[in-house]
């Protein structure tokens, strides 16, 4: 029986191994399909009006030239047909508020996504509510009472202001769950009294207000000896 040469049999196999490695390296080569990248999405405007037209269009990176397909979405409003091209028309709703766009580019393989936001501003007034204390309600002259109010707007509150007898006595920064409080002390003159909540809405500065009268009551002091 005939021993094989080991010289041809390590050309054999460095043959084979040079075979896949080339055969591996081609079809990394004849596979360079990778994610589109997205660079940016641009919008003709980001804070409009209910009902404007914007125009959205995304800026795709693609080395290789790859056929890619875009599909559009909305949070709100409405997209003006076709969905599927790399620049769209949408139309803002008839609601304040802010409205995600968001873009998915897909090649052959493989997808990313992005979005960008846009404003929508409200003219509604914000609405306001004194939930404390309540119209005709009686202080006792120089007590410490907590004012509670609910302030809310489409596009969020800016600032609320507690004016007590034409005074402001304490402005505040918008809060996430639209609850404000106040302790004012009521060192006023015996009679009735005018407590005013504003709140300021985010974006349009619009002004939205309540108010209640109450009355404060005079401490009636004893004489000396009683």
């Amino acid at each position: 029986m005939k021993t094989a040469n080991p010289y041809i049999t390590f050309l054999t196999r460095t043959g084979l191994f040079a075979l896949f490695l080339i055969a591996a390296c081609s079809s990394e080569l004849f596979n360079l399909s990778s994610s589109p990248v997205i660079e940016r999405i641009e919008a003709s405007a980001y804070e409009v009006d209910p009902g404007d037209t914007v125009t959205v269009k995304v800026i795709v990176k693609n080395d290789n030239d790859d056929p890619l397909q875009y599909t559009w979405t909305a949070t709100g409003g409405r997209i003006i047909p076709p969905v599927n091209e790399s620049e769209i028309r949408w139309i803002a709703p008839a609601r304040g508020g802010i409205v995600t766009l968001q873009v998915t580019v897909a090649n052959e393989k493989k997808s990313t996504e992005q979005s960008i936001l846009i404003t929508v501003r409200s003219h509604i007034l914000p609405q306001v509510q004194i939930v404390a204390p309540k119209t005709d309600a009686f202080i006792v002259q120089n007590s410490l009472v907590e004012i509670r109010a609910v302030a809310r707007h489409d596009n969020g509150i800016q600032q609320v202001d507690f004016i007590v007898d034409g005074s402001l006595c304490s402005r505040q920064a918008g809060t996430r769950d639209d609850n404000y409080r106040f302790e004012h002390r009521f060192v006023h003159p015996s009679g009735p009294l005018s407590i005013v909540v504003k709140a300021t809405a985010n974006v349009t500065g619009d002004v939205g207000a309540d108010s209640v009268r109450v009355h404060v009551e005079g401490i009636i002091l004893g004489k000396p000896g009683d």
